[in-house]
């Protein structure tokens, strides 16, 4: 088989013959004529791409599901200034006859530099039970292998393989900032609220040949999955105090804000709102950055218009970048 050509490389007019991955699949009726045509949102590690199968819709998609892994043959054409794909055929594949490592993007950042910077935080916990709280987790080999490995989201921020221990270790750069400008904060249960307030995002997310929520995940939340772990750890620990159980699971419990964005309970603690914005700026900023950054590298001065959103995201005349990350001495992608 020819070369696999990426989706970021893809132009109008050439052929396509490869595997994707299914992000999105339905069936849309026709505006002016009866019938309906498959619509579809194909994707591999460098990004997504609209599809369309115009003639037996209806037969081509009961051969395969969001999720599975596609061979599609078409045409690349040009819609309204984006690529998308016309396809003429499209069949489910056996995932264990290709290479899932194409598919789903992966952090830049080193997992290994991210392992030692969560130890340091822990190990600089003054707090004796937090400390063991955070240092029995990440000697967990299961558990400390699932947050580097772990997406943050489905897809609205650091959804990539290893996003959500990026997404820590930024916000841990910011609380840093942050204890420092309010010193009246317990800076162990910030920072320690700050390590654990996704931890149930390790079961909440699977990955695949996307990425999707888990059985647990669907009927729970990560929310609910990661207060159940952290209490559970918690008590554990022999002599853990129940006022410091409570704060650090009020943190975890009121980390999205109000009940609107999935939390239970909101901010009732200085540190409670702490990690809250904390960790919100990181997803909110990284978010932008990412839409932008998209809209950059195909020369558009505004983003698509998002309908979460609910707004176009300036992108200027930025230079092509790489937003939030530079690169070390060591050639590594460093954050801070």
């Amino acid at each position: 088989m020819a070369r696999r050509r990426y989706i970021a490389d893809l132009e109008p007019g050439e052929a396509v013959r490869q595997h994707f991955a299914v992000t999105k699949k339905a069936l849309r009726p026709f505006r002016n004529k009866d019938g309906q045509f498959l619509s579809l949102v194909l994707s591999d590690k460098t990004g997504t791409v609209p599809a369309n199968v115009w003639d037996h819709a209806e037969e081509a998609a009961s051969s395969f599901s969001e999720g599975d892994i596609v061979f599609a043959e078409g045409k690349v054409e040009q819609y309204q200034g984006r690529a998308q794909l016309t396809l003429s055929a499209i069949e489910a594949v056996d995932p264990s006859t290709v290479d899932l490592t194409e598919f789903l993007p992966r952090s830049d950042v080193d997992p290994h530099w991210l392992e030692k910077r969560f130890r340091a935080v822990a190990g600089a916990i003054s707090s004796a039970p937090l400390r063991a709280l955070l240092e029995g987790m990440l000697g967990d080999p299961e558990l400390l292998s699932r947050l580097l490995e772990s997406p943050a989201a489905k897809g609205l921020h650091h959804a990539r393989i290893g996003g959500l221990a990026e997404h820590i270790a930024s916000a841990l750069a910011i609380a840093e900032v942050v204890c420092q400008a309010h010193p009246g904060l317990d800076r162990d249960l910030v920072m320690a609220g700050v390590m654990l307030h996704d931890i149930g995002k390790l079961w909440e997310l699977q990955c695949g040949a996307t990425i999707n929520y888990s059985v647990p995940g669907r009927l729970l939340g990560h929310i609910a999955i990661g207060f159940s772990e952290v209490d559970r750890r918690a008590r554990a620990i022999p002599d853990f105090p129940e006022e410091l159980r409570l704060q650090l699971l009020h943190i975890i419990l009121a980390h999205h804000g109000s009940s609107e964005f999935g939390s239970p309970v909101r901010p009732m603690t200085a540190e409670a709102v702490a990690v809250h914005c904390i960790e919100n700026c990181d997803a909110q900023v990284a978010q932008f950055e990412e839409k932008i950054g998209a809209a950059v590298e195909e020369g558009r001065e505004f983003t698509e218009y998002d309908p979460l959103l609910e707004r176009y995201l300036y992108a200027g005349s930025r230079a092509v970048r790489d937003p939030g990350k530079r690169i070390g001495a060591n050639g590594q992608v460093e954050l801070f």
